[in-house]
């Protein structure tokens, strides 16, 4: 059987499955909240969640740690929310769909991969930007891969690397460095820092200064910014882990010395 035609089945139920979550992501509900909410209140009505994205946190931070990355509380917080929405059965399930659907040059990129929940884009993204820049390039060879799609090989190994959570650090500490750079957050307020970056990281890089700021402030989790569905705030709950929980239990284990970046 010819190559093409043997993977057709599986890209059309791919395809099928991805639509799925779309459709059900975006369904709307008929009431939208007036109050934006943190994590004491996510905390309320998703306790597994929760206690299950505390230990994923603790993976996350000795990894950081291990590979001598700057805080790795602030970088954790950074994607807290996501450690919360993981699923490995959900996430088994995605990226078999995400692989056949991108490594066979597929367009349509809805699925979430790893701890992290990273799309294949945004590896691309940030490969692409490490290309461009000679610091990065030397800090991140080991994801130096230079945004590349052209063929099925390149963009499966990508799917494989979008769920090894210690190929996901790097990409998250490169997207840190590229986001502090280009919106000239470095020497500003830590917290300041966490919310722009935690927006960011939700929403992507293509936003002014101004715009997540404003945006920071209003309800995107878990469905995305304007879904009826998402009462709470990405970016606070990000803050609240780092002040409230990741924070206290250094304190209480440093004596009270603080992380410095």
């Amino acid at each position: 059987m010819h190559k093409a035609l043997k993977w057709r089945p599986l890209v059309i139920r791919a395809v099928f499955f991805c639509l799925t979550v779309t459709i059900l992501t975006q369904c709307k509900a008929p009431e939208k909240p007036a109050v934006v909410l943190g994590l004491d209140d996510y905390r309320e009505s998703h306790e597994e969640n929760f206690q299950n994205a505390l230990l994923l946190a603790e993976e996350v931070q000795e990894l950081l740690k291990k590979n001598h990355f700057r805080n790795p509380g602030f970088a954790t917080a950074i994607v807290f929310p996501e450690l919360m929405r993981y699923s490995q059965l959900r996430d088994r399930i995605e990226t078999a769909a995400t692989s056949m659907l991108y490594s066979s040059g597929t367009s349509f990129l809805n699925c979430s991969i790893g701890y992290c929940q990273m799309k294949p884009l945004f590896l691309v993204d940030i490969e692409k930007r490490i290309a461009a820049s000679p610091e990065l390039k030397l800090k991140y060879s080991v994801i130096d891969f230079g945004g590349m799609s052209d063929n099925f090989e390149v963009r499966r190994a990508r799917v494989q690397r979008a769920r090894d959570i210690s190929s996901q650090i790097f990409y998250l500490e490169a997207f840190i460095d590229i986001a502090m750079e280009k919106y000239d957050l470095s020497g500003k307020d830590q917290l300041y820092c966490l919310k722009i970056l935690s927006t960011l990281y939700n929403l992507g890089v293509g936003y002014s200064l101004e715009s997540m700021e404003e945006i920071s402030n209003l309800p995107s989790f878990p469905n995305g910014l304007g879904h009826s569905r998402s009462r709470w705030s990405y970016s606070r709950i990000a803050l609240d882990y780092y002040q409230n929980i990741y924070n206290k239990s250094t304190e209480s284990r440093d004596k009270g010395v603080q992380l410095s970046e």
